[in-house]
């Protein structure tokens, strides 16, 4: 396996005892058969649940995924990508603000962006492929399609 750090910035490396800055322009060698990441700010989890009935053939695979971030990054901005990559029949997104940020005044905010609906981040190729419903409880900060 091989263990990587993804980050938003400048990545610190220690060759040979002494830091140096990675630049970023080293070419990946084979490719391993299980890879660990960690995200700067940020993780992804994915759970994954494949059923198959024993007599009738039917097989169904349901993938939970968990994106996590905080800094600049918003895990609304990975929702394309990954409505397109799983070509799903049905899907239910969760999207919840947890914790706070604080301005350079320090008064603190509980959500930093506008937001009605996951909808509203949804290509609208992919929009025009489901029905979409929105349950969202905005006191909470929890949307939900």
């Amino acid at each position: 396996s091989v263990t990587m750090l993804i980050s938003e910035g400048t990545v610190l490396s220690e060759q040979a005892g002494e830091l140096e800055l990675s630049n970023g322009d080293e070419q990946p060698g084979p490719l391993p058969d299980g890879v660990v990441c960690h995200l700067d700010k940020s993780h992804i989890t994915v759970h994954t649940y494949p059923e198959s009935h024993p007599h009738d053939g039917i097989s169904t695979f349901r993938a939970d995924i968990d994106v996590s971030t905080c800094g600049l990054i918003s895990p609304l901005k990975a929702l394309n990508f990954l409505l397109h990559s799983f070509n799903s029949d049905i899907v239910t997104i969760d999207y919840r603000v947890r914790g706070f940020t604080r301005d350079v005044d320090g008064k603190k905010y509980f959500i930093d962006h506008k937001i009605n609906s996951i909808q509203n981040y949804i290509g609208s190729q992919m929009r025009d492929l489901y029905q979409m419903i929105d349950v969202n409880v905005y006191q909470e900060h929890i949307f939900h399609t």
